[in-house]
Protein backbone atom coordinates (compact mmCIF):
# COMPACT_ATOMS: atom_id res chain seq x y z
CA UNK A 1 0.00 0.00 0.00
CA UNK A 2 2.88 2.19 1.00
CA UNK A 3 4.27 1.91 -2.38
CA UNK A 4 1.11 2.26 -4.31
CA UNK A 5 0.56 5.85 -2.72
CA UNK A 6 3.91 6.93 -3.57
CA UNK A 7 3.65 5.97 -6.91
CA UNK A 8 0.56 7.74 -7.22
CA UNK A 9 2.12 10.40 -5.43
CA UNK A 10 4.54 11.07 -7.94
CA UNK A 11 2.20 10.93 -10.85
CA UNK A 12 0.76 13.76 -9.60
CA UNK A 13 3.44 15.51 -9.15
CA UNK A 14 4.57 15.05 -12.72
CA UNK A 15 1.02 16.46 -13.97
CA UNK A 16 0.85 19.53 -11.03
CA UNK A 17 4.12 21.42 -12.46
CA UNK A 18 4.05 23.45 -15.34
CA UNK A 19 7.59 24.04 -17.61
CA UNK A 20 9.20 23.57 -20.21
CA UNK A 21 13.01 23.48 -18.69
CA UNK A 22 14.84 20.82 -21.20
CA UNK A 23 16.31 18.55 -19.21
CA UNK A 24 15.96 16.26 -16.06
CA UNK A 25 18.68 17.19 -13.50
CA UNK A 26 18.94 15.34 -9.93
CA UNK A 27 19.00 17.96 -6.91
CA UNK A 28 20.30 18.17 -3.44
CA UNK A 29 18.97 15.05 -1.93
CA UNK A 30 15.91 14.94 0.24
CA UNK A 31 14.99 12.14 2.63
CA UNK A 32 11.69 10.27 2.18
CA UNK A 33 9.40 9.15 5.16
CA UNK A 34 11.95 6.47 6.51
CA UNK A 35 14.89 9.18 6.71
CA UNK A 36 16.52 7.91 3.44
CA UNK A 37 18.38 10.30 1.39
CA UNK A 38 16.71 10.49 -1.77
CA UNK A 39 17.29 12.54 -5.09
CA UNK A 40 14.18 14.75 -6.36
CA UNK A 41 13.54 14.36 -9.81
CA UNK A 42 13.60 18.20 -11.60
CA UNK A 43 10.71 16.67 -14.28
CA UNK A 44 10.43 17.75 -17.98
CA UNK A 45 7.14 19.10 -18.24
CA UNK A 46 4.38 20.92 -20.51
CA UNK A 47 5.42 23.32 -23.38
CA UNK A 48 5.16 27.51 -22.48
CA UNK A 49 1.92 29.06 -24.66
CA UNK A 50 2.81 28.63 -28.53
CA UNK A 51 4.81 31.95 -29.10
CA UNK A 52 5.42 33.67 -25.97
CA UNK A 53 8.64 34.51 -25.03
CA UNK A 54 9.58 31.44 -23.56
CA UNK A 55 8.18 29.37 -26.40
CA UNK A 56 10.34 31.68 -28.45
CA UNK A 57 13.71 31.78 -26.64
CA UNK A 58 13.56 28.50 -23.98
CA UNK A 59 16.02 27.71 -21.68
CA UNK A 60 18.67 30.70 -21.44
CA UNK A 61 22.67 30.65 -21.04
CA UNK A 62 25.36 32.61 -21.08
CA UNK A 63 28.36 32.09 -23.65
CA UNK A 64 30.89 34.73 -22.72
CA UNK A 65 29.38 38.26 -22.78
CA UNK A 66 26.36 37.11 -24.47
CA UNK A 67 22.45 35.94 -23.20
CA UNK A 68 21.79 32.53 -25.21
CA UNK A 69 18.72 30.95 -26.30
CA UNK A 70 18.29 27.37 -26.63
CA UNK A 71 19.79 26.89 -30.07
CA UNK A 72 22.93 29.25 -28.44
CA UNK A 73 22.13 31.96 -30.74
CA UNK A 74 22.25 35.68 -29.81
CA UNK A 75 19.47 37.03 -28.05
CA UNK A 76 18.56 40.10 -26.02
CA UNK A 77 15.38 40.84 -23.38
CA UNK A 78 13.55 43.68 -23.20
CA UNK A 79 10.79 44.03 -20.26
CA UNK A 80 9.51 46.25 -17.90
CA UNK A 81 10.51 46.09 -13.87
CA UNK A 82 7.46 46.23 -10.96
CA UNK A 83 7.34 48.91 -8.66
CA UNK A 84 8.22 48.01 -5.14
CA UNK A 85 6.20 45.44 -3.56
CA UNK A 86 6.47 47.55 -0.76
CA UNK A 87 4.69 50.20 -1.94
CA UNK A 88 2.39 49.83 -5.29
CA UNK A 89 1.08 46.17 -4.31
CA UNK A 90 -2.10 46.96 -6.31
CA UNK A 91 -0.31 45.88 -9.38
CA UNK A 92 1.29 42.35 -8.37
CA UNK A 93 -1.06 40.35 -10.19
CA UNK A 94 -1.36 38.52 -13.16
CA UNK A 95 -3.69 40.61 -15.25
CA UNK A 96 -0.80 42.88 -15.02
CA UNK A 97 1.89 40.39 -15.87
CA UNK A 98 -0.71 39.46 -19.15
CA UNK A 99 -1.05 43.01 -20.29
CA UNK A 100 2.87 43.65 -19.99
CA UNK A 101 3.26 40.61 -22.02
CA UNK A 102 0.13 40.95 -24.94
CA UNK A 103 0.07 45.15 -24.95
CA UNK A 104 3.72 46.25 -23.89
CA UNK A 105 5.08 43.35 -25.87
CA UNK A 106 7.81 42.55 -22.99
CA UNK A 107 10.17 39.15 -23.09
CA UNK A 108 10.78 40.04 -19.09
CA UNK A 109 9.26 41.20 -15.98
CA UNK A 110 11.26 41.87 -12.98
CA UNK A 111 9.71 41.55 -9.47
CA UNK A 112 11.24 43.91 -7.32
CA UNK A 113 10.50 42.40 -3.66
CA UNK A 114 10.82 45.19 -1.25
CA UNK A 115 13.18 43.34 1.77
CA UNK A 116 14.43 45.58 4.62
CA UNK A 117 12.06 48.64 4.01
CA UNK A 118 9.01 48.85 5.73
CA UNK A 119 6.48 46.74 4.74
CA UNK A 120 9.05 44.12 3.34
CA UNK A 121 10.31 40.72 3.58
CA UNK A 122 12.08 40.75 6.51
CA UNK A 123 9.28 42.59 8.72
CA UNK A 124 6.29 41.27 6.35
CA UNK A 125 7.50 37.84 4.78
CA UNK A 126 4.17 36.49 3.95
CA UNK A 127 2.54 39.05 2.13
CA UNK A 128 5.62 39.75 0.04
CA UNK A 129 6.02 36.40 -0.74
CA UNK A 130 2.05 36.17 -1.31
CA UNK A 131 3.16 39.09 -3.70
CA UNK A 132 6.40 37.91 -5.78
CA UNK A 133 4.40 34.07 -5.90
CA UNK A 134 1.62 36.31 -7.74
CA UNK A 135 4.02 37.78 -10.05
CA UNK A 136 6.18 35.00 -10.82
CA UNK A 137 2.95 32.23 -11.19
CA UNK A 138 1.60 34.54 -13.96
CA UNK A 139 4.74 34.59 -15.80
CA UNK A 140 5.33 31.22 -15.86
CA UNK A 141 1.57 30.70 -16.88
CA UNK A 142 2.14 33.50 -19.61
CA UNK A 143 5.56 31.94 -21.07
CA UNK A 144 7.18 35.14 -19.66
CA UNK A 145 10.45 35.57 -18.35
CA UNK A 146 10.79 36.86 -14.96
CA UNK A 147 13.20 38.37 -12.41
CA UNK A 148 13.55 37.39 -8.92
CA UNK A 149 14.75 40.19 -7.55
CA UNK A 150 16.21 40.60 -3.88
CA UNK A 151 15.28 44.48 -4.32
CA UNK A 152 17.73 46.08 -1.30
CA UNK A 153 20.89 47.17 -1.20
CA UNK A 154 22.38 45.74 1.92
CA UNK A 155 23.35 42.27 1.83
CA UNK A 156 21.59 40.59 4.70
CA UNK A 157 23.72 37.07 3.57
CA UNK A 158 22.08 34.64 5.81
CA UNK A 159 18.30 35.87 5.04
CA UNK A 160 19.50 35.98 1.47
CA UNK A 161 20.63 32.74 0.88
CA UNK A 162 17.49 30.60 2.34
CA UNK A 163 15.40 32.88 0.13
CA UNK A 164 16.86 32.18 -2.59
CA UNK A 165 17.41 28.54 -1.80
CA UNK A 166 13.71 28.41 -1.35
CA UNK A 167 12.87 30.00 -4.67
CA UNK A 168 15.54 27.41 -6.13
CA UNK A 169 13.39 24.80 -4.51
CA UNK A 170 10.43 26.26 -5.36
CA UNK A 171 11.12 27.46 -9.33
CA UNK A 172 14.76 26.36 -10.30
CA UNK A 173 13.09 23.54 -12.77
CA UNK A 174 11.02 26.32 -14.92
CA UNK A 175 13.10 27.80 -17.77
CA UNK A 176 11.71 31.56 -17.03
CA UNK A 177 13.38 32.28 -13.71
CA UNK A 178 15.84 34.70 -13.51
CA UNK A 179 17.26 35.57 -10.14
CA UNK A 180 18.79 38.97 -9.21
CA UNK A 181 20.35 38.40 -6.04
CA UNK A 182 20.77 41.64 -4.80
CA UNK A 183 19.49 45.15 -6.34
CA UNK A 184 21.90 47.88 -5.90
CA UNK A 185 25.18 47.51 -3.53
CA UNK A 186 25.45 51.09 -2.50
CA UNK A 187 28.59 53.34 -2.60
CA UNK A 188 29.63 52.25 0.89
CA UNK A 189 30.40 48.89 -0.14
CA UNK A 190 33.56 47.75 -2.35
CA UNK A 191 33.70 44.69 -4.96
CA UNK A 192 35.42 42.40 -2.94
CA UNK A 193 32.24 42.58 -0.29
CA UNK A 194 30.23 42.52 -3.12
CA UNK A 195 31.73 39.23 -4.82
CA UNK A 196 31.70 37.53 -1.37
CA UNK A 197 27.90 37.64 -0.90
CA UNK A 198 27.59 36.55 -4.37
CA UNK A 199 29.70 33.33 -3.77
CA UNK A 200 27.06 32.04 -0.64
CA UNK A 201 24.45 33.32 -2.79
CA UNK A 202 25.12 31.54 -5.78
CA UNK A 203 25.95 28.45 -4.02
CA UNK A 204 22.59 28.11 -2.66
CA UNK A 205 20.91 28.50 -5.61
CA UNK A 206 23.03 26.21 -7.40
CA UNK A 207 22.45 23.46 -4.88
CA UNK A 208 18.80 23.46 -6.06
CA UNK A 209 19.23 25.09 -9.94
CA UNK A 210 22.07 24.06 -12.21
CA UNK A 211 21.62 26.28 -14.59
CA UNK A 212 19.40 29.46 -14.72
CA UNK A 213 20.38 32.98 -15.30
CA UNK A 214 22.17 34.69 -11.82
CA UNK A 215 22.40 38.41 -11.92
CA UNK A 216 24.98 40.08 -9.73
CA UNK A 217 24.92 43.74 -8.80
CA UNK A 218 27.85 45.86 -8.23
CA UNK A 219 28.69 49.17 -6.51
CA UNK A 220 27.63 52.28 -6.35
CA UNK A 221 23.91 51.31 -7.09
CA UNK A 222 25.54 49.24 -10.33
CA UNK A 223 27.36 52.00 -11.71
CA UNK A 224 31.01 50.32 -11.02
CA UNK A 225 30.85 47.48 -13.75
CA UNK A 226 35.00 48.06 -14.38
CA UNK A 227 35.44 46.65 -10.79
CA UNK A 228 33.64 43.45 -12.23
CA UNK A 229 35.66 43.26 -15.91
CA UNK A 230 38.82 43.82 -13.31
CA UNK A 231 37.92 40.81 -11.06
CA UNK A 232 34.72 38.77 -12.36
CA UNK A 233 33.42 35.80 -10.17
CA UNK A 234 35.01 31.98 -11.28
CA UNK A 235 33.39 28.89 -11.09
CA UNK A 236 30.43 28.98 -11.92
CA UNK A 237 28.14 29.30 -15.15
CA UNK A 238 25.42 31.52 -16.69
CA UNK A 239 26.60 34.92 -14.28
CA UNK A 240 25.81 37.77 -15.49
CA UNK A 241 26.13 41.06 -14.14
CA UNK A 242 23.76 44.41 -13.78
CA UNK A 243 24.75 48.05 -14.65
CA UNK A 244 21.53 50.37 -13.65
CA UNK A 245 21.42 53.55 -15.54
CA UNK A 246 19.26 56.54 -15.51
CA UNK A 247 20.05 58.59 -18.68
CA UNK A 248 19.35 62.31 -17.28
CA UNK A 249 22.46 61.48 -14.94
CA UNK A 250 24.33 58.53 -16.19
CA UNK A 251 25.65 59.26 -19.54
CA UNK A 252 28.42 58.67 -22.06
CA UNK A 253 30.72 58.02 -18.98
CA UNK A 254 28.61 55.07 -17.92
CA UNK A 255 28.45 53.42 -21.68
CA UNK A 256 32.28 53.64 -21.84
CA UNK A 257 32.92 51.87 -18.41
CA UNK A 258 30.32 49.13 -20.11
CA UNK A 259 32.43 49.41 -23.13
CA UNK A 260 35.13 48.66 -21.44
CA UNK A 261 33.80 45.45 -19.42
CA UNK A 262 32.50 44.31 -23.16
CA UNK A 263 36.14 44.50 -23.60
CA UNK A 264 36.86 42.17 -21.02
CA UNK A 265 33.79 39.50 -22.55
CA UNK A 266 32.07 40.19 -19.58
CA UNK A 267 27.75 39.56 -20.03
CA UNK A 268 25.65 42.95 -18.50
CA UNK A 269 22.14 42.62 -18.01
CA UNK A 270 20.65 45.54 -17.72
CA UNK A 271 18.05 45.54 -15.19
CA UNK A 272 16.75 48.95 -14.36
CA UNK A 273 16.60 51.96 -16.21
CA UNK A 274 14.60 55.01 -17.13
CA UNK A 275 15.17 58.24 -18.78
CA UNK A 276 14.98 60.83 -16.01
CA UNK A 277 17.66 61.83 -13.21
CA UNK A 278 18.62 59.14 -10.65
CA UNK A 279 15.71 60.33 -8.57
CA UNK A 280 13.58 58.85 -10.35
CA UNK A 281 12.36 62.97 -11.41
CA UNK A 282 14.21 65.63 -12.53
CA UNK A 283 13.98 65.76 -16.49
CA UNK A 284 13.56 63.43 -19.30
CA UNK A 285 16.77 63.44 -21.21
CA UNK A 286 15.87 61.37 -23.90
CA UNK A 287 19.18 62.67 -26.00
CA UNK A 288 20.64 60.22 -23.40
CA UNK A 289 18.40 57.65 -23.59
CA UNK A 290 17.98 57.07 -27.19
CA UNK A 291 22.05 56.86 -26.92
CA UNK A 292 21.90 54.56 -24.37
CA UNK A 293 19.27 52.16 -26.33
CA UNK A 294 21.59 52.60 -29.16
CA UNK A 295 24.39 51.18 -27.14
CA UNK A 296 22.77 48.36 -25.70
CA UNK A 297 21.03 47.05 -28.85
CA UNK A 298 24.29 47.43 -30.88
CA UNK A 299 25.89 45.35 -28.04
CA UNK A 300 22.92 42.59 -27.93
CA UNK A 301 22.12 43.66 -23.99
CA UNK A 302 18.96 42.81 -22.45
CA UNK A 303 17.25 45.76 -20.86
CA UNK A 304 14.25 46.43 -18.37
CA UNK A 305 12.71 49.86 -17.84
CA UNK A 306 11.68 50.84 -14.25
CA UNK A 307 8.83 51.12 -12.81
CA UNK A 308 4.98 49.64 -12.96
CA UNK A 309 4.07 52.69 -10.58
CA UNK A 310 1.78 55.37 -10.17
CA UNK A 311 3.28 57.99 -7.80
CA UNK A 312 2.20 61.34 -8.24
CA UNK A 313 5.34 63.89 -9.50
CA UNK A 314 7.74 60.66 -10.50
CA UNK A 315 8.79 60.85 -13.96
CA UNK A 316 9.68 57.56 -13.97
CA UNK A 317 6.28 55.95 -13.07
CA UNK A 318 4.84 54.31 -15.78
CA UNK A 319 1.55 55.30 -14.74
CA UNK A 320 -0.88 58.14 -14.20
CA UNK A 321 -2.03 58.30 -10.12
CA UNK A 322 -5.05 55.65 -9.92
CA UNK A 323 -4.55 53.70 -12.67
CA UNK A 324 -6.47 50.96 -12.73
CA UNK A 325 -4.40 48.03 -11.02
CA UNK A 326 -5.43 45.21 -13.34
CA UNK A 327 -4.00 46.62 -16.69
CA UNK A 328 -6.10 47.64 -19.33
CA UNK A 329 -4.13 51.05 -19.68
CA UNK A 330 -4.95 53.46 -22.03
CA UNK A 331 -2.35 56.06 -23.32
CA UNK A 332 -4.40 59.07 -21.18
CA UNK A 333 -3.27 56.38 -17.91
CA UNK A 334 -0.01 56.17 -19.11
CA UNK A 335 2.19 58.80 -18.08
CA UNK A 336 4.58 60.56 -20.67
CA UNK A 337 7.25 57.67 -19.73
CA UNK A 338 5.22 54.86 -19.86
CA UNK A 339 3.69 55.95 -23.30
CA UNK A 340 7.18 56.48 -24.22
CA UNK A 341 8.59 52.94 -23.20
CA UNK A 342 5.26 50.91 -24.09
CA UNK A 343 6.21 52.58 -28.05
CA UNK A 344 9.41 51.38 -27.61
CA UNK A 345 8.98 48.11 -26.35
CA UNK A 346 6.55 47.24 -28.83
CA UNK A 347 8.62 48.43 -32.10
CA UNK A 348 11.39 46.31 -30.81
CA UNK A 349 8.78 43.45 -31.15
CA UNK A 350 8.17 44.43 -34.74
CA UNK A 351 6.24 46.14 -36.87
CA UNK A 352 2.80 43.64 -36.29
CA UNK A 353 2.79 45.29 -32.91
CA UNK A 354 1.92 48.40 -34.14
CA UNK A 355 -0.37 47.29 -37.24
CA UNK A 356 2.23 48.96 -39.11
CA UNK A 357 3.23 46.89 -42.04
CA UNK A 358 6.92 48.04 -43.27
CA UNK A 359 7.52 48.94 -46.69
CA UNK A 360 3.79 49.67 -47.72
CA UNK A 361 2.82 52.83 -48.64
CA UNK A 362 -0.24 55.04 -46.12
CA UNK A 363 -2.12 58.17 -45.98
CA UNK A 364 -0.90 60.56 -42.91
CA UNK A 365 -4.11 62.43 -41.51
CA UNK A 366 -3.63 64.95 -38.54
CA UNK A 367 -6.76 63.80 -36.29
CA UNK A 368 -7.40 67.71 -35.43
CA UNK A 369 -7.80 68.67 -39.14
CA UNK A 370 -8.82 65.56 -41.49
CA UNK A 371 -6.67 66.83 -43.58
CA UNK A 372 -3.09 65.19 -44.99
CA UNK A 373 0.71 65.36 -44.22
CA UNK A 374 1.86 66.66 -48.22
CA UNK A 375 5.52 67.84 -49.03
CA UNK A 376 5.01 71.53 -50.12
CA UNK A 377 4.73 72.49 -54.11
CA UNK A 378 4.98 68.13 -55.06
CA UNK A 379 9.14 68.74 -54.57
CA UNK A 380 11.51 66.49 -55.19
CA UNK A 381 14.19 69.28 -53.53
CA UNK A 382 15.88 68.51 -50.30
CA UNK A 383 14.81 71.12 -47.82
CA UNK A 384 11.24 70.90 -49.28
CA UNK A 385 8.71 71.69 -46.31
CA UNK A 386 6.29 69.22 -44.46
CA UNK A 387 2.63 70.49 -44.29
CA UNK A 388 -0.68 69.71 -44.00
CA UNK A 389 -3.00 70.31 -47.25
CA UNK A 390 -6.63 68.54 -47.90
CA UNK A 391 -5.97 65.01 -49.53
CA UNK A 392 -5.85 64.92 -52.98
CA UNK A 393 -4.62 61.13 -53.98
CA UNK A 394 -1.12 62.89 -55.11
CA UNK A 395 1.99 61.03 -54.62
CA UNK A 396 3.30 63.66 -52.27
CA UNK A 397 0.68 63.35 -50.12
CA UNK A 398 1.68 59.31 -49.80
CA UNK A 399 4.40 57.94 -47.92
CA UNK A 400 6.48 54.70 -47.41
CA UNK A 401 6.97 53.53 -43.53
CA UNK A 402 10.02 51.33 -43.36
CA UNK A 403 10.93 49.38 -40.73
CA UNK A 404 14.96 50.23 -39.51
CA UNK A 405 15.27 48.55 -36.67
CA UNK A 406 15.68 49.37 -33.40
CA UNK A 407 11.75 50.37 -33.06
CA UNK A 408 12.48 53.10 -35.75
CA UNK A 409 11.13 53.59 -38.92
CA UNK A 410 12.22 56.06 -41.74
CA UNK A 411 9.14 57.45 -43.45
CA UNK A 412 9.55 58.45 -47.15
CA UNK A 413 7.25 60.82 -49.67
CA UNK A 414 6.07 58.55 -52.50
CA UNK A 415 7.21 61.04 -54.80
CA UNK A 416 10.60 61.72 -53.77
CA UNK A 417 11.85 57.37 -52.02
CA UNK A 418 15.45 58.35 -51.80
CA UNK A 419 14.54 61.39 -49.49
CA UNK A 420 12.76 61.08 -45.69
CA UNK A 421 11.47 63.32 -43.18
CA UNK A 422 14.07 65.09 -41.65
CA UNK A 423 13.95 67.49 -38.59
CA UNK A 424 16.18 70.64 -40.05
CA UNK A 425 19.56 71.16 -38.73
CA UNK A 426 19.47 67.86 -37.03
CA UNK A 427 17.92 70.29 -34.18
CA UNK A 428 16.74 69.54 -30.70
CA UNK A 429 14.44 72.59 -29.95
CA UNK A 430 10.97 72.65 -29.91
CA UNK A 431 9.35 74.44 -33.46
CA UNK A 432 12.34 72.91 -35.63
CA UNK A 433 10.84 72.33 -38.74
CA UNK A 434 10.11 68.90 -40.43
CA UNK A 435 11.48 69.11 -44.35
CA UNK A 436 12.07 66.26 -46.91
CA UNK A 437 16.29 65.06 -47.27
CA UNK A 438 18.22 62.16 -48.85
CA UNK A 439 18.14 59.60 -46.30
CA UNK A 440 21.53 59.41 -44.87
CA UNK A 441 20.04 57.05 -42.04
CA UNK A 442 20.92 59.92 -39.21
CA UNK A 443 18.94 60.00 -36.20
CA UNK A 444 16.78 62.95 -36.98
CA UNK A 445 15.73 61.07 -40.15
CA UNK A 446 14.02 58.17 -37.81
CA UNK A 447 10.77 57.62 -36.15
CA UNK A 448 9.45 56.07 -33.19
CA UNK A 449 5.70 55.47 -34.10
CA UNK A 450 3.60 55.09 -31.17
CA UNK A 451 0.04 54.16 -30.68
CA UNK A 452 -2.44 56.68 -29.06
CA UNK A 453 -5.50 54.78 -28.78
CA UNK A 454 -6.64 54.59 -32.27
CA UNK A 455 -3.78 56.84 -33.67
CA UNK A 456 -0.39 57.57 -33.59
CA UNK A 457 2.27 59.67 -32.08
CA UNK A 458 5.27 60.29 -34.24
CA UNK A 459 8.57 60.87 -32.28
CA UNK A 460 11.95 62.02 -33.57
CA UNK A 461 14.50 59.40 -32.37
CA UNK A 462 17.32 62.42 -31.42
CA UNK A 463 15.05 64.55 -30.18
CA UNK A 464 12.04 62.56 -28.54
CA UNK A 465 9.90 65.66 -29.62
CA UNK A 466 7.05 64.55 -31.35
CA UNK A 467 5.73 65.75 -34.86
CA UNK A 468 3.57 68.61 -34.40
CA UNK A 469 0.60 70.67 -37.06
CA UNK A 470 2.05 74.35 -35.86
CA UNK A 471 -0.26 76.24 -33.64
CA UNK A 472 -2.69 73.52 -34.03
CA UNK A 473 -3.90 75.27 -37.67
CA UNK A 474 -6.57 73.63 -39.51
CA UNK A 475 -5.92 75.61 -42.71
CA UNK A 476 -3.74 74.32 -45.61
CA UNK A 477 -0.44 74.77 -45.62
CA UNK A 478 0.52 74.94 -42.05
CA UNK A 479 3.65 73.61 -41.11
CA UNK A 480 4.88 70.53 -39.30
CA UNK A 481 7.70 70.81 -36.97
CA UNK A 482 8.84 69.34 -33.34
CA UNK A 483 7.43 69.80 -30.21
CA UNK A 484 7.45 68.63 -26.49
CA UNK A 485 5.13 65.83 -26.93
CA UNK A 486 1.82 66.46 -25.28
CA UNK A 487 -0.02 63.12 -25.72
CA UNK A 488 -3.40 64.55 -25.25
CA UNK A 489 -2.68 67.24 -28.57
CA UNK A 490 -4.68 66.58 -31.34
CA UNK A 491 -2.24 68.07 -33.75
CA UNK A 492 0.39 65.68 -32.35
CA UNK A 493 -1.75 62.52 -33.22
CA UNK A 494 -2.10 61.40 -36.68
CA UNK A 495 -4.17 58.52 -38.15
CA UNK A 496 -2.14 56.12 -40.61
CA UNK A 497 -4.29 54.54 -43.75
CA UNK A 498 -2.46 51.87 -45.74
CA UNK A 499 -2.89 52.36 -49.17
CA UNK A 500 -1.20 49.61 -51.24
Amino acid sequence: MKNLRLLFMAAFCCFAIISCKKTEQATTPVNNENGTAVAPLRLKVNAAPSGSPVARYGQLSVSGRYLKNAANNTISLRGQSMGWSSWWPQYWNANVVNWLTDDFKIDVVRASMGVDVTPGYLNDQTNQLNLLKAVVNAAIAKGTYVIIDWHCEAFHQTEAVAFFKSMAQQYGNNPHVIYEILNEPNNTQTWPQVKSYAQAVIAGIRQYDPDNIIIVGCPNWDQKIRDVADSPLTGYSNIMYTVHYYAATHGQWLRDDCAYAISKNIPIFVTESNGSEASGSGHLDYTQWEAWFSFLETNKISWINWSVSDKSGELCSILVPGAPVNGGWSSAQLTETGNYIRGKLRGYAGSSSTGIVSGKTYRITPVHSGKSLDVSGSSTADGAVVQQWQYGGATNQQFIITDVGGGYYRISPASASAKAFDVSGASTANGAAIVQWAYGGNSNQKWQIVANGSSYNIKSALSGKCLDVNAASTANGAALNQYTCSLSSTNQQFTLTQLN
